[in-house]
């Protein structure tokens, strides 16, 4: 009897945390997804249409703005994936000296809030008034200012600076820190040395661990919002985030159009969370 009624709260604990699940997560989903085919008919009632979809894509800055997106993505990646995975592979699998001391400046930077850091980088290279470009300029070989914040390349740097890189060292630590040392030490004991056996040993091991990080970050990438909209903006450098704030922000509030571009970004998550 005992065992049974333990069952049957257990039991009703799942339900009522799927249920709170769904409706945290699914309900606004699917309320994202509906209005994006909502539009009003006469007498302001609601009808489904292709109205809002074609509203937000026939808009030529959103061709654009898709492209910086992936620009963004690809560029974050490319650099901050074999970084992170060598720093990684450093802290944990070597004997550097304050390996734990370096770990924990990257979880610093992890914590530390990105729009804060972001300020403090364009009171850096802010082309005008830019401390390094000031420094810089003061220079007799230099003329104008090498470094401007406010393009493609500083929303790149501020990313990886802010959280990049210190969010992937972070997940990829602790799948270096439980490798078995002895694959490493054989091949080093057959003559291989430190980077063929990155290559050749920890990097094929790692493999699946790259993958999942790599699909996490992309996710991240495509959600980014605060920095592009605090560095694009000056040079009208929009990514499909801001477009959507862009959307709510017009008079009227373009909500439909917006929610379609939700949608999209649903659309294309939920297959990479799943996957």
């Amino acid at each position: 009897m005992f065992h049974q009624r333990q069952h049957s709260l257990q039991s009703l604990i799942h339900w009522l945390l799927l249920g709170v699940f769904m409706l945290m997560v699914f309900y606004p989903a699917g309320v994202i997804i509906m209005s994006s085919f909502e539009t009003q008919g006469a007498h302001r009632a609601a009808k489904f249409s292709l109205d809002a979809w074609r509203i937000a894509f026939s808009d030529p800055v959103m061709t654009g703005a898709i492209w910086n997106t992936v620009k963004i993505t690809l560029a974050r990646q490319a650099i901050a994936l074999p970084i992170a995975v060598v720093l990684a592979w450093i802290i944990a699998r070597t004997d550097i000296p304050a390996a734990s001391s370096l770990e924990f400046l990257f979880w610093l930077g992890y914590f530390l809030p990105p729009l804060p850091v972001t300020m403090g980088w364009i009171l850096l290279l802010d082309p005008q008034y830019g401390l390094i470009n000031q420094w810089l300029k003061g220079l007799l070989f230099i003329k104008e200012a090498p470094f401007n914040i406010y393009s493609f390349w500083g929303i790149v740097w501020a990313h990886l600076t802010t959280s990049t890189i210190a969010v992937e060292v972070m997940l990829f630590t602790p799948a270096f820190r439980n490798m078995d040392s002895t694959l490493e030490e054989a091949s080093l004991v057959a003559g291989a040395g430190i980077l063929r056996t990155l290559r050749r040993i920890v990097v094929p091991i790692m493999t699946p661990i790259v993958g999942v990080v790599l699909l996490l970050a992309v996710v991240h990438s495509l959600q980014a919002f605060e920095l592009e909209l605090v560095l694009g903006f000056p040079i009208r450098l929009y990514v499909f985030s801001t477009q959507i704030h862009w959307l709510l922000n017009q008079q009227p509030p373009q909500f439909s159009a917006a929610t379609a571009l939700s949608s999209v970004i649903l659309f294309i998550m939920v297959p990479l969370i799943i996957l």
